[in-house]
């Protein structure tokens, strides 16, 4: 705040300062020679300003620098084409001695003037508002800068042993729009510079050349050269190549490109025969194999859609990247069964809308592998859902990730799957993966453990947690098993332009951020474990003092007890889940009313002074003065029924005269009985009041935050508004149950 108001003094200065930029130097001099200056250029340090040919000679090297030329009272947007800069090629930017023709159109530079307006009269002379004519080997042609839209002239090599004309537009770093016979370039810098701003800045390739057209003419953009579809192919080709010279392809003898050619993986991942020692085989054995257990962490992405294509675009790197091929990969799911197991759990979406598709999306999402450690995305398994999440599809990116990242026959052998479904998905996995083996690999001895990330985990069943918890599974670390989660919300801002692309061009688009996604993780690597050992060795010190009270509280016999069913729990985990249920807490939950009343009907007549019907009749006097009366006054009880009709005398329930007037043993036992009716109530409307606010909770997370239309948001505000009476009604019910409750004694 302070700076700003620093400033804010000094706004009218800035303005003045600015507005001043805006004129021509007072004395309209060539800053070079001296002469008259018409030409201002916006690029060149300080604007300085320029006569004809000195700006022609100072911008032969710089043919796309924009330029303005002062008309009468003020700077109006220039070309360099105008003062005759224009581009010759293969001889590094001199003109080739093979061209001997010269140019029919004289620049203004070579008239002889005696005064700026004679000077001015010929810049915005009808032949110099377009571009001249050319001979020869001279084209005109539409070149794409970082700076704008420019019309120049070219004029191509005409030796006798002159490269292809793509060849010499590379050579003076142009990209050409075409091989044959190209008319429009783009340079290198502005495809490097569209390709920064799509992984960092997520800006898709039609608003970048939006803003190109802008950049060339601000006031009307759209009058701007329209080469849109010219940038998307050579993006895309430029993509290519810069993937392939990353990769050591073009380096010595051709080679085919192989699936996970075109990817990094994760660098501190155990990868043998890269980053593992010699014996590390012997260390596994040595009890220390959670240093070699590969964390996988499967999730399907809803958001990836793709609309209906008409056309199939060219294949560039067809598997090559973390998009799987499309030909082995159709034909895995062509031979596969689904083979999905009962209801055992809740259900999920992933599981309910698994055959869920669209009419008008070609692919309803994606389903990916990580690691589970690291967060990188593994090689070559990303697949494409055609009909929702469907388990063939996630057998294929299970299979494939452990093909790409185990290492091999002599590589790793323990797994561990994390999948918000597993409870289900891994039931029949190996079924599945022995039924298709031609396209389901699986290395022989590989041990693979099941387990549910913290956060999905307790959406399912209570039994789900001590089974598929990784916080019970050994090797597993401190994991959450959701960074898959942290991926999504990256690669979705891209996931949107890829919509409408064509196969192929969205399997590299989401090949290139992934592999963005893969090495950004390589580079904050370092510093990421540094502070996740800091954290660790704070948790070791905690978790020891907390193992140590616990065992000094507990017995010898206890600790043996719990010892043997742990290490019963571990070994039976393959082939008994169930075995793992030792780890659940034991929580006893609060007997509900009717349960209460269940057990006193059953208790009615055991004494020697039968009360038969009482416990329904306390029930039922409790449930009217839920309905009739919720925010009852006890003192209210207190009337004279004499003088009231009875259809308005309140109902007489134990808790109406309270304990001390209850003299009697019928009346004791009655009060007995209601006491813990009430409890039951309680509890009741506990649970009742808690899944209102789960419920408010749900609409604002679900609709409230998301809904932009205020037909649909006034609807859901009133669904919030029923949950509201719900709390309030259950509120009232409680306060009542307690005042009952503290009559009786409670």
């Amino acid at each position: 705040n302070d700076m700003m108001r620093e400033w804010k003094e000094k706004a009218p200065i800035f303005l003045h300062t600015l507005l001043s930029g805006e004129a021509r130097p007072s004395d309209g001099c060539c800053h070079r020679c001296g002469q008259p200056g018409l030409w201002r250029c916006l690029q060149c340090f300080g604007c300085p300003l320029f006569c004809t040919e000195c700006c022609r000679d100072a911008h032969m090297s710089h043919p796309f620098h924009r330029v303005e030329i002062w008309k009468d009272d003020h700077f109006s947007t220039g070309w360099l084409w105008q003062v005759g800069v224009c581009i010759h090629l293969g001889h590094g930017g001199g003109e080739c001695p093979g061209n001997t023709y010269l140019r029919t159109t004289t620049t203004a530079g070579d008239q002889e003037w005696k005064s700026v307006t004679e000077l001015h009269r010929l810049l915005t002379h009808a032949e110099l508002t377009s571009l001249p004519s050319t001979k020869g080997n001279g084209r005109n042609f539409t070149i794409v800068d970082m700076s704008g839209i420019h019309k120049v002239v070219v004029h191509f090599c005409n030796c006798g042993k002159c490269q292809l004309e793509f060849l010499q537009l590379l050579d003076l770093s142009i990209y050409p729009g075409s091989v044959k016979r190209p008319r429009t370039g783009f340079t290198f810098q502005v495809l490097d510079n569209f390709h920064i701003h799509n992984l960092e800045c997520k800006t898709n390739a039609r608003e970048y050349y939006q803003t190109i057209r802008r950049a060339t003419k601000p006031s009307f953009p759209h009058l701007a050269q329209d080469r849109y579809r010219e940038f998307m192919c050579v993006v895309r080709q430029w993509r290519y190549l810069k993937v392939m010279k990353w990769h050591g392809f073009g380096h010595g003898m051709a080679r085919v490109i192989e699936p996970s050619d075109l990817t990094l993986w994760c660098a501190a991942c155990p990868q043998p025969g890269i980053n593992l020692p010699s014996d590390w085989k012997e260390d596994q054995k040595r009890c220390v194999s959670y240093l070699y257990t590969r964390i996988i962490n499967l999730d399907g992405n809803m958001k990836a859609e793709q609309m209906v294509q008409k056309h199939v675009d060219v294949p560039l790197t067809e598997g090559g990247g973390f998009m799987v091929g499309d030909q082995d990969y159709k034909a895995s799911i062509k031979a596969s069964i689904d083979d999905p197991p009962g209801g055992t759990c809740h259900n999920h979406q992933a599981v309910t809308q698994g055959n869920m598709g669209s009419k008008n999306l070609q692919v309803t999402g994606i389903g990916a592998a990580a690691c589970g450690r690291h967060g990188a995305f593994c090689p070559h398994s990303v697949v494409n859902f055609h009909k929702g999440e469907r388990q063939m599809n996630m057998d294929y990116t299970f299979t494939q990730s452990l093909l790409r990242t185990m290492g091999g026959a002599d590589g790793l052998r323990l797994v561990m799957s994390l999948y918000d479904i597993n409870c289900q998905y891994a039931i029949n996995l190996l079924r599945r993966i022995t039924r298709n083996r031609q396209y389901l690999p699986l290395a022989k001895g590989i041990t693979i453990r099941h387990g549910i990330g913290l956060f999905h985990v307790h959406g399912h069943q209570d039994s789900c947690t001590p089974r598929y918890s990784p916080n019970y599974i050994p090797s597993a670390g401190q994991v959450d098993g959701e960074v898959i989660e942290t991926l999504w919300s990256n690669l979705n801002w891209i996931a949107s332009s890829c919509r409408a692309m064509g196969n192929n061009h969205r399997a590299e688009t989401l090949d290139i951020h992934m592999n963005e996604n893969n090495w950004k993780k390589m580079l904050n690597i370092v510093l990421s474990l540094l502070k996740k050992y800091v954290k660790a060795l704070d948790g070791v010190a905690m978790s020891a003092a907390g193992f140590r009270d616990i065992s000094q509280a507990s017995t010898h016999k206890e600790m043996k007890t719990w010892s043997e069913d742990e290490s019963n729990a571990q070994e039976s985990h393959g082939f008994n889940i169930v075995a793992m249920d030792i780890y659940a807490p034991t929580v006893k939950e609060a007997p509900t009313k009717s349960e209460i009343q269940l057990q006193l009907t059953k208790e009615e007549g055991m004494d020697s002074t039968p009360i038969r019907g009482s416990a329904s009749w306390l029930s039922s006097g409790i449930r009217i003065q839920e309905i009739n009366e919720p925010d009852i006054d006890l003192d209210r009880y207190r009337v004279d029924s004499s003088k009231t009709p009875a259809e308005k005398l309140p109902i007489s329930l134990p808790s109406s005269i309270g304990l001390e007037a209850c003299t009697g043993s019928a009346l004791k036992k009655l009060a007995k009985q209601e006491l813990c009716l009430r409890k039951g109530q309680a509890n009741d409307a506990l649970q009742q009041i808690r899944i209102a606010l789960s419920n408010k909770s749900y609409i604002f997370r679900k609709y409230v935050r998301h809904y932009k239309s205020q037909s649909k948001k006034t609807r859901t505000w009133g669904h919030i508004s029923q949950q509201d009476g719900i709390v309030q009604k259950h509120a009232q019910i409680y306060a009542q149950c307690r005042k009952a409750m503290v009559q009786l004694g409670a």
